[in-house]
């Protein structure tokens, strides 16, 4: 308890200090309103916090309404769907017990000011909101962490009917938690453009402690007719710490409204990650049966998570009825219940275009895009074909796939050729099988077909087949003008090959794709035992190190700070 005063008072502290010096993102000006916004609660970030309130705009006759994660999963041990206060006055604020009650009456709700008093995502909050407008009115909310979708959407038109003053939806909600700051920035770029663009189906796969929150905010503002917005802050937990930590908790503030200095139009930053090879038969297929069909992804679930576009190569075919595999053999098939485990693993595109999908001939190839499909899961590719029949165009962007393991056919290069002569403005991402097993550097053959590939038109190129991770490329088009880079082959993801450690290493890559700019964020994989997960930092560091080295020199210290930047070509 001690601490806690400590922690407090040494924040009133800075507040006061920053009251003296107001901090303003936008000049005052008569015609702003605000309708809502969402504010950090982990006390670090103070001083976005108390620029957020510096930026409202309230007047006493306003009302708050402030929603709170439930931290502490208090409204699923009552199970009720909100926790709010039971006062007149709860912390000093008078409570607009009208709207209240008219929320108790549509749903489930627990009012007590003891249980609310204990989450540090309304008390917190309330110690910001005292400076600036000790009275205006207050609705704080617990929202339930289980609380559905079409609930938040019918608790939002419920605050739109019932709310007589001027009120403001604030969501109190820290973003990405827990995981290294290039993993989390991939994960807020999508988030935040979801919570922008106010993108309905993808607030299910944001990393925030509530998307529901989020949501009601985001949902009030647009039943107000918000229009604009304007950012208060973004940063990260390490952006406060003197020492650097492998982990982190991301802030991101804003206002929304009219006469902001943002136009809310359609955000299109796109997200992806790219996994090497998914092999579930065999060694790794015996760990399901004991462990779990999920068992090969549970310390790499939350990585791939709240990302856009989740992308491996699939090597075999998944069958309804899996045929029992036979020792030393190289012919594979896999259990119906993996498409359940890549699913909920965030996977939504996987590549056929291999040596393996047609173990099982082309029923069993047939039955792998059924299946695929049924779960949400785009296959993309074929093993034998180079045309644009399993092309998969989403947004602005294009994925193709080609085996080249088989044989090489120059059709590759006119599919690639064609689709961009027809998509002009499209991001064309190619996956290729290719290249000589357990080599950790490319043939020259390779090489000339790639370049061949990003001279058609291609925008990048992510590899497979090798089994080992192979140097990465910036390569120059002369004829389109446009560097690229050319990932070789990202090794294993998913594989039971335990006799070295480089076929038990693994690179995935993250990419942020801007209308400006690419952002490639390498991932080094361990798989020990069969369960890729990241790898600890001092074996990140030498892994990186070492394939710059083998890698395009241009690009020798942005790989090895595991980040490299692009910009975006102009077709």
């Amino acid at each position: 308890m001690k601490k806690q005063f400590i922690v407090i008072f040494i924040t009133l502290v800075i507040l006061l200090s920053l009251v003296i010096f107001p901090l303003t993102v936008f000049a005052p000006k008569q015609n702003i309103e605000i309708y809502a916004g969402v504010v950090p609660h982990h006390l670090l970030a103070s001083d976005i916090i108390l620029n957020f309130f510096k930026n409202l705009r309230m007047d006493e006759s306003d009302v708050i309404v402030l929603i709170s994660p439930d931290h502490f999963y208090q409204c699923n041990s009552k199970g009720v769907d909100f926790i709010t206060t039971d006062s007149a006055n709860f912390k000093g604020f008078q409570i607009e017990r009208t709207l209240i009650q008219g929320i108790a009456n549509n749903f489930s709700v627990l009012e007590s000011s003891i249980l609310l008093s204990l989450d540090h995502g309304i008390v917190d909050i309330l110690l910001f909101l005292k400076l600036n407008f000790p009275h205006v009115k207050l609705v704080p909310v617990i929202i339930s962490r289980g609380l559905t979708f079409e609930k938040a959407k019918q608790f939002t038109e419920t605050l739109f009917t019932l709310s007589k003053a001027k009120t403001t939806v604030i969501a109190s909600v820290d973003f990405s938690h827990n995981l290294e700051e290039e993993i989390a920035k991939l994960h807020d770029e999508r988030s935040i453009r979801v919570f922008l663009n106010f993108e309905e189906e993808g607030f299910s796969n944001i990393d925030v402690d509530s998307p529901q929150a989020l949501f009601i905010a985001r949902y009030f503002a647009k039943s107000k007719g918000a229009d604009s917005f304007t950012v208060i802050g973004k940063g990260n937990s390490n952006n406060y710490l003197k020492e650097k930590q492998p982990q982190t908790t991301s802030y991101f503030s804003a206002l929304l409204g009219k006469g902001l200095r943002e136009t809310l139009t359609k955000k299109t930053t796109e997200t992806f990650i790219f996994t090497g090879d998914i092999m579930l038969d065999r060694g790794v297929n015996k760990l399901m049966q004991e462990f779990g069909f999920d068992y090969p992804f549970e310390k790499i679930k939350k990585t791939l998570s709240s990302i856009g576009y989740v992308v491996g190569n699939l090597e075999g075919p998944i069958l309804y009825n899996k045929k029992p595999y036979i020792k030393n053999s190289l012919n594979f098939s896999f259990d119906k219940k993996t498409a359940i485990a890549l699913t909920s693993t965030h996977f939504n595109i996987l590549s056929l275009a291999n040596n393996h999908t047609d173990n099982s001939g082309a029923k069993g190839l047939n039955e792998t895009r059924e299946i695929l499909k049924t779960h949400s899961i785009t296959p993309i590719g074929d093993p034998l074909y180079f045309n644009d029949k399993f092309t998969y165009k989403v947004n602005d962007t294009v994925f193709l796939a080609f085996n080249f393991t088989y044989f090489f056919d120059n059709t590759a290069i006119k599919t690639v050729q064609r689709v961009r002569e027809t998509q002009k403005d499209a991001f064309i991402i190619v996956f290729v099988h290719w290249g000589e097993e357990y080599t950790p550097i490319s043939s020259s053959y390779v090489r000339t077909i790639a370049h061949q590939i990003i001279d058609a038109g291609g925008d990048v190129i992510i590899g497979s087949h090798p089994h080992v991770v192979q140097e990465v490329e910036l390569y120059h088009s002369k004829e389109r003008g446009e560097d690229s880079l050319i990932f070789y082959s990202l090794g294993n993801f998913v594989f039971d090959q335990y006799f070295s450690k480089e076929t038990q290493t693994g690179l995935a890559v993250g990419l942020i794709k801007d209308k400006d700019y690419q952002e490639f964020t390498l991932i080094p994989i361990d798989l020990t035992n069969s369960q890729p997960k990241l790898m600890e930092e001092k074996e990140k560091t030498l892994f990186l190190k070492e394939l710059a080295k083998r890698s395009s020199a241009q690009i020798k210290s942005e790989i090895e700070k595991g980040v490299i930047k692009l910009p975006t070509f102009k077709h």
